[in-house]
Parts: structure tokens; sequence; C-alpha cells
């Protein structure tokens, strides 16, 4: 995205962690990556808690809860926002 010099967005955001989810979801795909997957989505989460301009939403926090039901690693999830 950096490259092209598009800007990120709430939907790129969401985008990005849906396709996560995704990928998590392929039924071949191995606990190591599925592990890496949701390391990933959590950096993008905080990413976005960074920026001041993009707001939090629904979208984006059940985005986070796909990635980590695809995975079934359900008990990895712990938001704390403020």
């Amino acid at each position: 995205m950096k490259e092209q010099n598009i800007p990120m967005s709430v939907y790129m955001y969401n985008g990005l962690l849906r396709t996560y989810a995704g990928a998590c979801g392929i039924p071949r795909c191995s606990i190591e990556i599925k592990e890496m997957y949701i390391e990933d989505a959590w950096n993008l989460f905080k990413q976005l808690q960074t920026i001041d301009n993009l707001p939090m939403s629904a979208q984006i926090l059940n985005s986070l809860l796909m990635v980590h039901a695809k995975a079934n690693m359900k008990e990895k999830i712990e938001v704390n926002i403020e």
C-alpha cells in the first residue's frame, strides 16, 4: 500500500483482517501458519489503534474475532480498548 501511495482506511484494515480470516479457514492450513496470521492480525489492529483519525468500529472488532474463529483459537482473544 505504501509503495502505491494508497492511504490506509478503516475499510482497508477491515479487508486485510477478513483476508487473514479467510486464509485461516483453509482446511489444510497448519497451526503455525494460523498463529502467524493471528499475530499479523493483532499487529494490524494495534497499528489501527495508533492512528488518530481512524475510528474503531464494530466491523473491525468482528473481523478480528473472525480471524480467531476461523483458526479455531478463540482462547487467544483479549481486547483492551481504551
